[in-house]
């Protein structure tokens, strides 16, 4: 089966596909959408006091006059902060030959991403990059980036996966499918750069 381009998840860890998703085709079920977005707040904040309106309305009344207690100047929105660019992905894993190898290893893989992990005496190690890392000052922990279709991400964070299972299984017992919604974010905040570079994906490593 031909499995068109603009369907196609790349998912790789330190520039390399990671063994448990090798071989795996991980192909978009439903179309992409990406959530960008600032925030903006008042120039002046806060509402006028009744009182002072109800004063003004008296003086207009009573002269004619109008009392301006505000001004449409005071609602111009000032930028505060963007976001990092979101997105989700739902993809479905299923068997060729084997459930477990087919669906369940590279399933186990997708599911671990947004999860913390353990060292020898039982303390997180948390997922995602530290300051040093974000920085570039440091390679310790794992760089994900993630292509969809000619779309290129990177770096990345995967924040929520939600695997659904087969009822249906093997003879051993392992799930003959699994649906996964992944939930994910750039690292750095958006900018237009960001949006101009989303087809960039000849940076070293990621081709």
């Amino acid at each position: 089966m031909v499995i068109p381009k603009g369907k196609t998840i790349i998912i790789k860890e330190n520039s390399v596909i990671p063994d448990e998703l090798k071989g795996i085709n991980i192909v978009l079920n439903e179309p992409l959408t990406l959530s960008l977005q600032s925030q903006f707040s008042d120039l002046v904040g806060g509402e006028t006091s009744s009182s002072i309106t109800a004063i003004a309305g008296i003086i207009r009344d009573a002269t004619g006059f109008n009392v301006p207690t505000s001004f449409k100047q005071f609602g111009l929105q000032l930028w505060n902060k963007t976001d990092p660019i979101s997105f989700s992905v739902i993809v479905e894993l299923n068997m060729k030959t084997n459930a477990y190898t087919d669906v369940y290893i590279p399933a186990s893989k997708l599911m671990k991403l947004p999860l913390p992990g353990e060292d020898r005496a039982g303390g997180l190690i948390f997922p995602g990059p530290t300051v040093f890392q974000a920085l570039g000052l440091s390679s310790r922990s794992n760089a994900y980036s993630i292509k969809v279709g000619n779309l290129f991400f990177y770096p990345v964070v995967f924040q929520k996966v939600e695997p659904t299972f087969s009822i249906e299984t093997d003879t051993n017992g392992y799930p003959i499918w699994i649906v996964l919604k992944i939930d994910i974010k750039t690292i750095y905040t958006a900018t237009t750069n960001a949006i101009s570079n989303l087809d960039n994906s000849s940076i070293k490593g990621y081709e």
